[in-house]
């Protein structure tokens, strides 16, 4: 038996890829369902390599084409997170999951059928994309990622209708490769949009991160596969054994920190050592997300930074690769301290909060002088998510559970981010009139 080595390179690039955007911030909608439609895509690969029962297989090849439209449906409709996601889009979501579970459990029923239903998920698909696209055309975002992002999607498109048509003379095989050339060329721009709406680098990061994955699938899976060759055993269990420790490798690399953390909460019993080697690895993750030195730059593009480090105001991780790091404002004792410098950065942060305060002897007032300052100051500083159902803290004070209530009551979540968006201009405005002329 053949080893299928380009299969199992193309399962390990996309498994790296999908935990990569992953592992840089799940917390973010679009880049979660981004990996997610990589992970997916690079497991039904490789259930399609392990599994040889030709009963099954006809379902199992529709995987490789509907878990990863899903997922990149809903990455898309978080692409741009300012621009508000409408009704349609979600009704879409639901029935393209509707379609992926008629369309398996078909294919393990009746597999002539199956075509029809596959045939509709990639209308779908394009119908979602190009309702979105019309949303976020108008927004300030760089357009060769859009360009690449609509060019991946129309041929993601026509790759899954490939799938489900019947043409001979284009093999399984090939289509199911080709398709994750637009998974890669769609994941691409998920992360230079969201590195530019964070201000921050993705080649960099993204390459060391690559170069790493690399150095260990070579070292520790290259001896596997020259046990596979050596035998000539290409068997499902060599395949299971190969694939496993792949992915147990990738797992531990991208998560690293998250499994240093664990360890760290089993292990260490100070509170301070805990926290010191949580501030080290978010520097030492933040340092190769780390933008150029800033050059002149538009007013706006401050303003959306200064937005984002006030939502990263309590996760140094981000603060540490913030282009706002690079003020002047930030005291030049610390240049070659980035955890010094995150950290005046934060405090530079909390001074442009306090100053929205009308009143430095009240702590809380429902009032609308308050408004810009209590949306800065309780749902980043204090912590407050008013609109999520499982937010419970029993340690705020009297002035912050008013503040949660004010927030649940009378401040609708749109309000919310309006309000946010205001005061944080008026934050970078702060900044800026410090700055040296």
């Amino acid at each position: 038996m053949t080893l299928p080595l380009l299969q199992i390179l193309t399962y390990s690039f996309m498994l790296w890829f999908g935990l990569y955007l992953l592992g840089r911030d799940w917390h973010k909608a679009g880049l979660r369902y981004a990996g997610l439609g990589l992970i997916s895509y690079a497991l039904a690969l490789a259930l399609s390599l392990i599994v040889q029962e030709q009963a099954i297989s006809i379902a199992w090849r529709y995987l490789p084409i509907l878990l990863p439209s899903v997922f990149w449906m809903g990455a898309i409709l978080y692409l741009v997170p300012d621009v508000p996601i409408r009704p349609i889009n979600r009704h879409l979501i639901l029935a393209m999951i509707v379609l992926v579970i008629i369309t398996f459990g078909v294919a393990l029923i009746q597999p002539g059928w199956t075509r029809f239903f596959g045939l509709c998920l990639p209308v779908i698909f394009l119908v979602g994309v190009v309702l979105r696209l019309f949303q976020i055309v108008s927004d300030d975002v760089p357009r060769p990622p859009v360009v690449v992002l609509i060019t991946a999607t129309i041929f993601f498109a026509l790759a899954t209708a490939l799938i489900a048509l019947p043409i001979d003379f284009i093999t399984h095989d090939w289509v199911v490769l080709a398709i994750s050339l637009d998974l890669i060329c769609l994941g691409y721009s998920v992360g230079v949009l969201d590195a530019y709406d964070e201000g921050t680098s993705l080649f960099t990061d993204a390459l060391r991160s690559f170069a790493s994955a690399s150095l260990l699938v070579f070292i520790i899976g290259g001896q596997i596969m020259m046990v596979m060759v050596i035998t000539d055993d290409s068997s499902a269990p060599m395949l299971l054994l190969l694939l496993g420790v792949i992915t147990t490798l990738l797992v531990a690399l991208i998560f690293s920190d998250n499994i240093q953390r664990i360890l760290d909460q089993l292990i260490l019993s100070r509170d301070d050592m805990r926290q010191q080697r949580a501030d080290l690895r978010a520097v030492s993750s933040g340092i190769t997300r780390a933008t150029a030195p800033l050059t002149p730059i538009d007013e706006q593009e401050f303003i959306r930074w200064t937005r984002r480090a006030l939502s990263h105001y309590g996760d140094l991780n981000k603060l540490a690769s913030s282009p706002l790091l690079q003020l002047p404002l930030i005291d030049e004792d610390t240049d070659d301290n980035v955890l010094a410098r995150a950290n005046a950065l934060k405090s530079l942060l909390r001074e442009g909060i306090e100053q929205l305060k009308p009143d430095a002897d009240i702590d809380f007032a429902p009032s609308d002088e308050w408004r810009y300052y209590n949306v800065l100051y309780f749902p980043y500083i204090v912590g407050i998510k008013p609109y999520s159902s499982r937010f419970y803290r029993d340690d705020l004070s009297p002035a912050e559970q008013e503040a949660l209530d004010w927030f649940r009551t009378y401040v609708p979540e749109r309000t919310l981010y309006n309000w946010q968006k205001t005061a944080a201009e008026l934050v970078a405005q702060h900044l800026r009139e410090q700055l040296p002329s």
